[in-house]
């Protein structure tokens, strides 16, 4: 009769416990704002997550708020790539994500960029023909 019970009552604690290994996460996230070195929010900055295992890459634009959201990120080691207009490319390697991750990278500070220009000047000599073997002079009385 005792095994019985003890029986009956592992089937029940299995079947009470066992669905919650299906709920399980095997993903993570992956959050951050990026700033410039003022502290001043950076929004439409490139945002590039690539996976150092398999280079699979995902990419996202930050917000008005300059806030990014990556979900569902697979377990592994990731680099992260930031690009802006007017600013150097941050990059932060050797990400560690697991399942149940949730990260917020906090430090994306960019730094002003070197701001190149270009432009041509164009210009002429007028007034005096260089080419031609005609020479005059003006004679007066």
């Amino acid at each position: 009769m005792n095994l019985n019970r003890l029986l009956a009552g592992f089937a029940l604690a299995l079947m009470l416990l066992g669905p919650y290994h299906l709920f399980a996460q095997t993903t993570g996230s992956l959050t951050g704002v990026v700033k410039d070195s003022t502290g001043a929010i950076v929004p439409g900055a490139k945002v590039t997550l690539v996976n150092s295992d398999d280079k699979s890459v995902r990419s996202d634009v930050s917000s008005g708020a300059a806030f990014f959201s990556f979900a569902a990120v697979q377990p592994g080691t990731y680099n992260l790539n930031v690009t802006a207009k007017g600013f150097e490319t941050f990059v932060i390697t050797g990400i560690e994500m697991h399942p149940g991750d949730s990260k917020n990278i906090e430090n994306i500070t960019l730094k002003i960029g070197r701001v190149e220009q270009s432009f041509t000047v164009t210009s002429s000599v007028a007034g005096v023909e260089l080419d031609s073997p005609e020479k005059s002079y003006l004679i007066t009385e």
